[in-house]
């Protein structure tokens, strides 16, 4: 399931992480809903920027899928004010995006990154903006660690887009290469209307 929608829930953040998760698992639900505190989201608009730096511990988001995502927003509605939650606002996410950069300096460490990063990609998945380049400098032979040049350097950057659950997953992969910086996951999303 690729749609998903994302809930800013206002209210404190230990009694958003409760509510969340005893609502997912009441429900058998625990694959349909994530908790943004435990991703590195990018703020997306300067609303949500200025909050980050201020107001952060006030306003969480979730994930979850839309059918999952209603259920969510009823509860809230019906117990949330006892422990001081309120759903804030309502997005669709169209998908989501992150950068890489990497330098590694053995040929066989830049195979495995670019076979886990730029060929080996789950479905709807795709690399934007690659730029790579691999240097060779056979006259650099020494304790590689500490030489001045390198005998070998691959350098890349690149951007990964896709749907949200498989774009998770090549965050998560990215994160777990060595040589391999990764930037903040950024989640395109529109907002939806309320139904208050």
């Amino acid at each position: 399931m690729d749609t998903w929608h994302k809930l800013v829930i206002e209210g404190p953040r230990p009694a958003v992480r409760a509510f969340v998760t005893g609502f997912a698992a009441g429900r058998q639900a625990t694959d349909a809903v994530l908790l943004g505190d435990d991703l590195d989201v990018e703020p997306q608009s300067l609303a949500e920027r200025i909050r980050d730096i201020f107001d952060s511990a006030s306003h969480h988001l979730v994930f979850a899928h839309p059918p999952t995502a209603d259920l969510l927003v009823a509860a809230l509605a019906d117990v949330g004010p006892e422990v001081d939650l309120r759903l804030h606002s309502r997005y669709a996410v169209t998908g989501g995006r992150f950068e890489v950069k990497v330098e590694a300096f053995n040929p066989d460490v830049a195979t495995r990154i670019r076979q886990a990063l730029f060929e080996s990609l789950p479905a709807g998945t795709s690399v934007a903006a690659l730029d790579d380049a691999e240097e060779r400098h056979p006259e650099s032979r020494g304790a590689e660690l500490y030489a001045p040049a390198h005998s070998y350097t691959y350098r890349a950057t690149a951007t990964l887009t896709g749907p949200l659950l498989p774009t998770l997953e090549m965050y998560r992969r990215a994160r777990d290469l060595d040589f391999v910086k990764v930037g903040r996951l950024s989640i395109d999303a529109r907002e939806l209307p309320s139904e208050e």
